[in-house]
């Protein structure tokens, strides 16, 4: 619509004047430069909301992007600003599964940290038991020992009945200690090999878990980020199809602007072509009106005369020029009486006259009366012109 008012401005500033030509310079500078720092500040805030959102720091992207808001300008500004808003909301969406990743790792890594000290204490633990278990056989070793040293001696005291009897006595409570204390080592052992084994089977379902946990983090993940890529997927093609349907309506808007523009030109050059018919058909008009009152003025003749009635008083009247085609109908006759030699003069207009002369035609009264006799005035035609009333 900007450029049609311009259109039309300008050929009425090619018919009426060139002054106008400045004005809109002044106009479409001024817009121009109030349009380019609009542009630059919007895009401006839109690259620091970029940055910040880059990294990460969401509330001066928020910040940034609501400054940005208000220099939007068209359809393309508020694409620009809706595409830094939606990449705001992505990088918000990958931060929270990053965090959740980490939270994950940290957790998997403390579960193999503490089973290995499991483990650790584990093999301490064996390996105090088997240290425990060495330690009851040396003891117990030297106490068979002892005893045999004790019954050797008894031997050399005692009769030879009496001390096979405490031989055979003293070998079989030893036999029956060291009976004691190899099933107290095989129970040692086996406690140990029970516990080492249900460490074993808790450290296995600690990792079957910790494996099983790993396995759906990375399932979600992938989950994540197929449902990440989908979604900036369809996001594209809806910005794609959105970016058609806009490029569509903006071909189809330039189009009928530049049809409108067409046609609103062609309307303005009918109306000025009209305006200058109109205003030459007037001035033909105007110059055959012109020659016409000419002529008839040239072939009118007036005289003074005295009327029945009329009081002595001097009366103009006379005839005109029957003058083909009649471009006037209605003539007044301007006219100037006066004595021979006199420098004074009386002026009158004759009112739709129509060249009837006489008393009983065309008569207009002479004022002020000539000081002369009526056949002695004379009366000249001063101009005649289309009649006013």
């Amino acid at each position: 619509m900007t450029i049609v008012r311009r259109g039309a401005l300008a050929l009425l500033c090619v018919y009426f004047s060139m002054a106008c030509g400045s004005i809109n310079a002044k106009d479409n500078s001024d817009s121009a430069k109030l349009d380019e720092q609009d542009r630059q500040e919007f895009m401006l805030r839109v690259g620091r909301a970029n940055a910040c959102t880059q990294a990460r720091d969401f509330t001066c992207a928020e910040l940034q992007l609501g400054k940005a808001k208000s220099y939007a300008n068209g359809s393309r500004d508020r694409q620009v600003l809706q595409k830094a808003m939606d990449s705001l909301e992505l990088q918000r969406q990958l931060a929270l599964r990053d965090n959740v990743k980490r939270q994950y790792a940290g957790e998997s890594e403390a579960v193999e940290i503490q089973a290995e000290n499991t483990e650790r204490e584990l093999a301490i633990s064996r390996q105090r038991e088997i240290e425990t278990s060495r330690e009851s056989l040396r003891q117990s070793e030297r106490r068979r020992e002892s005893l045999l040293q004790a019954e050797r001696k008894r031997e050399a005291s005692q009769p030879q009945s009496s001390v096979m009897d405490e031989i055979n006595k003293n070998t079989a409570k030893n036999l029956a200690i060291l009976d004691s204390i190899n099933q107290q080592t095989k129970d040692a052992y086996a406690e140990t090999n029970r516990r080492l084994d249900s460490q074993a089977e808790d450290k296995k379902r600690a990792r079957a878990a910790s494996d099983e946990r790993e396995a759906s983090r990375k399932r979600d993940s992938a989950r994540d980020k197929e449902a990440n890529v989908a979604r900036v997927d369809t996001q594209r093609e809806r910005e794609r199809r959105i970016e058609e349907t806009q490029s569509r309506e903006r071909e189809l808007q330039r189009k009928m602007d530049a049809e409108k523009q067409a046609r609103d030109l062609e309307q303005s050059r009918m109306k000025a072509e009209a305006e200058v018919a109109k205003r030459t058909e007037q001035k033909s008009i105007e110059q055959a009106s012109a020659q016409y009152l000419r002529g008839v003025a040239s072939g009118t003749r007036l005289v003074a005369t005295k009327c029945p009635g009329g009081e002595g008083k001097y009366y103009a009247s006379g005839s005109r020029p029957k003058i083909k085609p009649e471009v006037v109908g209605c003539v007044d006759m301007t006219f100037r009486a006066y004595c021979p030699g006199s420098m004074q003069y009386s002026e009158g207009t004759a009112h739709n006259f129509v060249g009837m002369s006489g008393c009983f035609g065309d008569t207009y009264e002479i004022a002020p009366k000539p000081n002369c006799e009526a056949n002695q005035v004379r009366i000249e035609i001063v101009n005649a012109r289309a009649c006013s009333r």
